[in-house]
């Protein structure tokens, strides 16, 4: 190093998130379905798109855990 110069601290970053990561895709989608979420949410069409689409995963998950103690079998 050279007389003078001062060593910078490495920057450490931003750090872990609190909320979990996002994965980034993209989807073509029909007009109908774009129509709807321009029409009634316009400005956070996104947050309501991933809401709607968590909320069918989360019922269909629910539909396929097993009842009353049963060992139920869902094929793929």
């Amino acid at each position: 190093m050279e007389e003078g110069a001062t060593e910078q601290p490495k920057r450490r970053g931003r750090g872990p998130g609190k909320k979990p990561a996002l994965f980034a895709t993209s989807m073509r989608l029909s007009r109908e379905v774009m129509d709807y979420f321009n029409k009634y949410h316009p400005k956070d069409k996104q947050a309501q798109m991933r809401a709607v689409l968590t909320e069918y995963v989360r019922d269909e998950l629910k539909l396929k855990e097993p009842q009353n103690g049963t060992q139920e079998t869902v094929d793929e």
